[in-house]
């Protein structure tokens, strides 16, 4: 076997190894949080579904109705569970895939480094457990690969389903989900597609947005009746959290209205702890997206970079709308790694400039690493809670 070929095998096993000690990790975190059992406001979302008319929010429960799917706190917990694996096996893979012809360390690092990410596994393993978002994600990590191995219309055709599906499960897949499959849209066909298409593509997908949210408010009972109907239907009463159902009754000027926060001050002192401990991960993500814009740029392909970088962004555009503040900035963090990998699928020249960034910033990415590991996860509306804290969860784990 040639020495290039053994290197990348040891590679490869290297990372893979790292990402099953990983997996183990947040097999942890989901037992604990199977244990604590799964909010009623993130269950009620699974009891949304078509049986009686359209509602935003409602395909994910529509699905499990048509399949039979019981719901109850431990099934919806193990499902979500189960997804959350998924989604991280994925992204060890790709990893694995990435860096399988570069130094065995390089790899190491990358791999602990996207594991120990504050926005990632302990945010959905645990600070975000049981929200609709990880299955968006699901279904990027399988577009990205279908258009990655797919002729044009074939790419065209799963972005735009896939694009829908997401809108389905949330109304945020336009932010979350769109962006990613326009960017590798334009990184694989740039040859064939322009941006006139791309954004035509992302005006359909923003009059879908639009026609879920306005048709998918409940019309034929009111809130009370509704709330009364969903407790009827699920297997304890008090799986219902009467807040969830509020969505489908408020119009968005009315949803908007409920981010705005009690304290100035307690806002500012969130963002300011967010981007403290978040630093060194957001200063590698700058820095690699310039390096990727320079790259892309140079090869021609600038519409690809301003995609990149505006499918990593765009998640944070939902400040305005939605106090789930650093919810935004994890989903902003997956698109980065899933971007990263397809980016370097697709050039692989940009492999060797990523390790040469790595190299050059491996202390700020180590730092980035302990940050990760002891602090915890990036939170939701309170942003790195210390009741998140991986020293603290394995604390009451053992106590």
């Amino acid at each position: 076997m040639p020495i290039h070929e053994i290197s990348g095998v040891r590679s490869r096993s290297v990372i893979l190894l790292i990402g099953l000690l990983g997996l183990i990790a947040a097999g942890c975190f989901l037992t604990l949080s199977v244990h604590r059992g799964i909010g009623t406001f993130q269950l009620t979302h699974f009891h949304f579904n078509y049986s009686d008319e359209f509602l935003r929010r409602g395909f994910v429960g529509e699905v499990l109705r048509q399949i039979g799917f019981p719901l109850s706190s431990l099934n919806v917990a193990l499902l979500y569970s189960a997804a959350v694996v998924l989604f991280l096996l994925l992204l060890v893979i790709a990893c694995a895939w990435t860096f399988a012809r570069l130094p065995a360390r390089t790899g190491a690092l990358f791999v602990v480094f996207m594991l120990a990410c504050p926005g990632l596994t302990l945010h959905y393993a645990y600070s975000a457990y049981g929200y609709l978002d990880i299955f968006q994600l699901l279904l990027a990590a399988a577009g990205l690969m279908i258009i990655y191995r797919s002729t044009l219309p074939v790419a065209l055709a799963t972005a735009v389903l896939l694009s829908a599906m997401s809108i389905l499960i949330h109304e945020i897949g336009l932010f979350f989900t769109a962006p990613i499959f326009i960017a590798a849209l334009l990184l694989r066909f740039h040859a064939r597609l322009g941006v006139q298409s791309m954004l035509a593509l992302f005006g359909a997908l923003l009059l879908l947005t639009i026609f879920v949210w306005r048709l998918g408010g409940t019309s034929t009972m009111s809130f009370d009746d509704h709330v009364a109907a969903l407790t009827a239907s699920a297997a304890h009463p008090d799986y219902i959290h009467p807040a969830a159902v509020l969505v489908l009754h408020r119009s968005l000027a009315e949803n908007v209205g409920l981010i705005i926060p009690k304290s100035f001050l307690w806002y500012l002192l969130q963002q300011i702890k967010f981007f403290l401990l978040a630093l060194p991960y957001l200063f590698f993500a700058v820095v690699s997206l310039q390096a990727a814009k320079a790259y892309l740029s140079n090869a021609g392909q600038k519409p690809g970079a301003a995609a990149l970088i505006l499918a990593v962004i765009a998640p944070v555009l939902l400040y305005p709308i939605g106090h789930d503040y650093f919810r935004w900035w994890s989903a902003a963090a997956a698109n980065y790694f899933l971007l990263i990998f397809f980016l370097c699928a697709i050039h692989l020249d940009f492999r060797d400039r990523l390790q040469t960034l790595m190299d050059r910033h491996k202390r700020i990415m180590i730092i980035g690493i302990l940050i990760g590991l002891t602090v915890g996860g990036i939170g939701g509306m309170v942003s790195f809670s210390i009741h998140t804290a991986p020293p603290a969860m394995f604390y009451r784990m053992i106590f």
